[in-house]
């Protein structure tokens, strides 16, 4: 029972470490207001300066970095429409010079194939002029042996008939001489 009346005893008197606690809060509150008070007082000018001048540069440097924004977008921009000018030119120039190569390519097959006909036609007249040459040089060949027969079976008839007219110097002279004059005539 004694503990039972201990409980009650406890719980109707305030503690006294709780009110102590509460004090000291109080106190505490009323110290850190007064210390507010003296800050504001000695500091609050030079503080709102400073927050002011910090809120300045921080308006300054976002108008800054959104006029950077600005201006590095616009440069990408004229650098962008830049290299697609550069991109288109280069590009017609290449195909320029495809169409240049192509349209070499094609002179040059024509110019090859010009030069094989030339050269299939050449091959062509060399031979029948080969053809042709060996034919009348044949016949030049027949014909020189012919009238070297011919020619030589006039010596001989002459110079059996020299043998046997004996005739004189002037008149074999005078033969000789036709004889030559003939064969002139007949190898121009």
């Amino acid at each position: 029972m004694s503990k039972k009346n201990n409980d009650t005893t406890t719980a109707t008197t305030p503690n006294t470490a709780r009110k102590l606690y509460d004090e000291s809060k109080s106190k505490v509150s009323d110290e850190t207001d007064n210390l507010e008070t003296i800050r504001e007082i000695l500091f609050g000018e030079q503080t709102r300066e400073a927050e002011k001048r910090r809120h300045d540069t921080h308006h300054s440097l976002q108008a800054n970095i959104t006029e950077l924004k600005k201006d590095t977008r616009e440069q990408f921009e004229f650098l962008s429409t830049e290299i697609n000018k550069l991109y288109t030119l280069v590009n017609d120039e290449n195909e320029a010079r495809l169409a240049q190569k192509k349209e070499r390519n094609e002179l040059l097959r024509k110019l090859q194939l010009t030069l094989e006909q030339a050269n299939i036609r050449h091959e062509m007249e060399n031979s029948k002029l080969h053809t042709q040459l060996m034919s009348e040089t044949s016949k030049l060949e027949t014909h020189s042996a012919k009238r070297h027969e011919e020619l030589s079976h006039k010596f001989e008839q002459a110079s059996l008939e020299l043998k046997s007219d004996k005739t004189d110097k002037g008149d074999l002279a005078q033969m000789l001489k036709g004889m030559a004059e003939q064969l002139l005539d007949q190898t121009k």
